[in-house]
C-alpha cells in the first residue's frame, strides 16, 4: 500500500509519540525554524510571509463553522447536494435516515411504538436451569478452589463449579429431543445457562513458532525504542527497510548492489544512543534443547547481532513467500485430473481415561494420527489415519500415502497428477527413501507424483485443524466416561460416531510389517 506524504508524516509523528520523543523533536524543529526566519531577508522574507499568510487563511477557512442560514439559492442547493451525497444509495435506507432526521429536528412527531417480544415463561426457564444442572449434562468439579461467587438478586452466593460435558449446540439439541413440546431458540437457551456452569474451553497457547522470525522479532522488540523511524517497529517494516524489492531474488539473497547498504542507512544511522544498555531474548539450542536465553548489552551490540542475522532472515522470508505463493496457486488450479494434497503427522494422542488410577496415569499409551487434506477442484477430502505404531518412519508414511492414493483413485477415476506438500521433517518426509519410493509409486499407479516442502516452521495449515478436531472429539467423549479408548481401534470408533466430514481409518501393524518386508530390500540400495 502506497502512503501519501501526509500519511507518512502522520505515521512518523505517531511513532515519535509512542517513543516519547515527540516533544523533543517538536522543540528542535521550533528552534530550527526560528533561526531560519531570522536569516531571511529581502524577497525571500516577503515570499515566506506571503505563503505563511495563505496557509493560515486556508487553515481558518477549513475550520470555520458554516453559517446557519442560506443567503442564496446556490448555497442552499450546495447544502442539499452535500446532504444527498451523504445518504446511502439504497432507497429504503434513505427513507429510514430521512424519517429519523425529520423526527430529530421536530418536523414530524416521534414514533413511540414499542416492539413486542415473546417472553419465555418461568416454567420453561426453570426446566432449562434444571437441565443444565443434571449430572449427565454437567460435571461437578471436586477441587476446593473450584468455586465461583454469583450475585443472586443482590446476595452473593458461592457455588461449586460445574463443567458442561457437551457444547451449547449439543446440549440444546438434547434438550429439544427430551422436551418436544417446548419452543425455545438456541440463543435464549445459552443465555439462561447458570453462571456457575461453565463451557469447557482452553487457553490460547502459541507453539511451533519459526525460530528465524522469532529471534529477529525479539531483537526488534528491544531495539525499536532506540532507533528513529518505524523501521524496527515490526517484521514487515524491518524487511521493507532492508531491500529495494521484496519480490526480487537478488535483493532478498543479499546480492543486490543497490540495497546492500540499506541496513546501515536505515537502521545503524538512525540509532539514538548506541551506548544505552538494554536486554533482549534469543532462542538457542543447548544440549539438544531449545532454550529462551536472556542477553544483555549495549544498543550497538544488539544492532550488530541483528545485522548478523539479516542475510539468513531475508533468504528465509523469500523462500517462505515463494513456496506459499506456489502452494496457493496450485490449490486454485486443481480438478479431477490434477490434485493437491497436504500431509502431516499430528502430535501423538496420549490415551487417558477419566478418573484413572495413579499407576495408569504414569504408564499411558499413545496413538499416531496421520492427517491429510486433498484439494480436488469442487470436491475436497479430509483424512485422519490412526495407528498404534508411533514411529512415524518411512514404512508408516508409505502405508498412509498408499491408502490415500487408493481412496482418491476410487473417487476420481480420471486422476493423472498429485502434488504433495509437507513440512521438512527428515524422519518422515524429507529423506532419500521417500523420494526413491515416490518414483516407484508413480510407475505403479501410473500417476505423475511430485513432493514439495514448506519453509522451516511454516507448514501450518488445514491438516493441523483436522488433527485437532479429531483429537478434541475423542477427548471430549473420554471426559464424559461414556466411551472407553484404549487403542487406535477405539479411537476410530469414537471419532466416526461424531463426524462424517473426515475419512478416518486405521493403519494396522500388520500393514506396516508387510510394507517393511516388501520395501526393505528396495531401500537398502538407495543412495544417499
Amino acid at each position: 500500500m502506497t502512503f501519501t506524504n501526509a500519511q507518512k508524516q502522520k505515521r512518523y509523528r505517531e511513532n515519535l509519540k509512542a517513543k516519547g520523543l515527540y516533544q523533543i523533536t517538536k522543540a528542535k524543529h521550533t528552534v530550527r525554524m526560528r533561526i531560519y526566519r531570522q536569516n531571511l531577508t529581502g524577497t525571500k522574507k516577503q515570499d515566506y510571509d506571503k505563503k505563511h499568510a495563505e496557509s493560515q487563511r486556508a487553515y481558518r477557512n477549513k475550520n470555520k463553522k458554516p453559517k446557519n442560514s442560506f443567503l442564496s439559492k446556490q448555497s442552499f442547493g450546495k447544502a442539499l447536494k452535500k446532504a444527498k451525497c451523504a445518504l446511502p444509495k439504497d432507497f429504503n435506507k434513505k427513507k429510514v435516515i430521512a424519517r429519523a432526521l425529520a423526527q430529530a429536528v421536530g418536523i414530524v412527531p416521534r414514533n413511540n411504538h414499542q416492539r413486542t417480544t415473546r417472553q419465555l415463561s418461568s416454567k420453561i426457564k426453570n426446566s432449562i436451569i434444571l437441565f443444565y444442572g443434571r449430572d449427565d449434562i454437567s460435571y461437578q468439579m471436586p477441587g476446593k478452589r473450584d468455586t465461583i461467587i454469583v450475585n443472586d438478586n443482590g446476595n452473593k452466593t458461592t457455588y461449586q463449579k460445574k463443567i458442561l460435558l457437551y457444547t451449547i449446540r449439543e446440549a440444546y439439541e438434547l434438550f429439544l429431543a427430551e422436551n418436544p413440546g417446548i419452543s425455545v431458540g438456541r440463543t435464549a437457551f445459552a443465555e439462561i445457562r447458570p453462571e456457575h456452569i461453565s463451557v469447557k474451553s482452553s487457553m490460547a497457547h502459541r507453539v511451533c513458532i519459526c525460530i528465524y522470525h522469532e529471534n529477529v522479532n525479539l531483537l526488534l522488540n528491544s531495539l525499536s525504542k532506540h532507533v528513529n523511524g518505524s523501521f524496527c517497529s515490526n517484521l514487515y517494516s524491518f524487511t521493507s527497510a532492508l531491500v529495494c524489492d521484496e519480490s526480487n531474488c537478488d535483493c532478498m539473497s543479499s546480492n543486490c548492489f543497490t540495497c546492500q547498504n540499506y541496513f546501515d542507512l536505515n537502521i545503524k544511522n538512525n540509532v539514538i544512543d548506541k551506548h544505552v544498555q538494554i536486554k533482549w531474548y534469543q532462542w538457542k539450542n543447548i544440549n539438544g534443547y531449545a532454550t529462551k536465553e536472556e542477553q544483555q548489552g549495549s544498543v550497538e551490540q544488539g544492532i550488530e547481532l541483528l545485522s548478523s542475522k539479516v542475510k539468513t532472515f531475508l533468504l528465509h522470508v523469500y523462500i517462505k513467500r515463494q513456496q506459499s505463493k506456489f502452494f496457493e496457486e496450485s490449490k486454485t488450479n486443481t480438478d479431477n485430473k490434477k490434485i493437491v494434497i497436504q500431509v502431516d503427522y499430528s502430535e501423538n494422542f496420549e490415551i487417558k481415561q477419566q478418573d484413572e488410577v495413579q499407576s495408569a496415569h504414569w504408564s499411558s499409551k499413545s496413538v499416531s494420527i496421520f492427517t491429510a487434506y486433498a484439494w480436488c477442484g469442487t470436491n475436497n477430502y479430509s483424512f485422519a489415519l490412526v495407528s498404534n505404531n508411533i514411529s512415524h518412519d518411512k514404512y508408516c508414511v508409505y502405508n498412509c500415502i498408499t491408502y490415500i492414493i487408493n481412496k482418491l483413485k476410487q473417487q476420481l477415476p480420471s486422476l493423472e497428477e498429485i502434488l504433495f506438500f509437507s513440512d521438512g521433517a527428515a524422519s518422515q518426509f524429507k529423506q532419500r527413501y521417500l523420494m526413491r519410493n515416490l518414483t516407484r509409486m508413480s510407475y505403479e499407479y501410473q500417476l505423475i507424483l511430485s513432493w514439495h516442502f514448506f519453509a522451516t516452521s511454516h507448514a501450518k495449515g488445514v491438516v493441523d485443524a483436522i488433527g485437532g478436531s479429531v483429537k478434541r472429539i475423542v477427548w471430549q467423549q473420554i471426559l464424559t466416561k461414556k466411551d472407553k479408548c484404549e487403542n487406535a481401534t477405539d479411537f476410530i470408533n469414537i471419532a466416526k460416531t461424531k463426524t462424517k466430514a473426515i475419512i478416518i481409518d486405521e493403519i494396522t501393524q500388520e500393514d506396516i510389517d508387510k510394507s517393511k518386508a516388501q520395501l526393505q530390500a528396495f531401500f537398502s540400495n538407495t543412495l544417499s
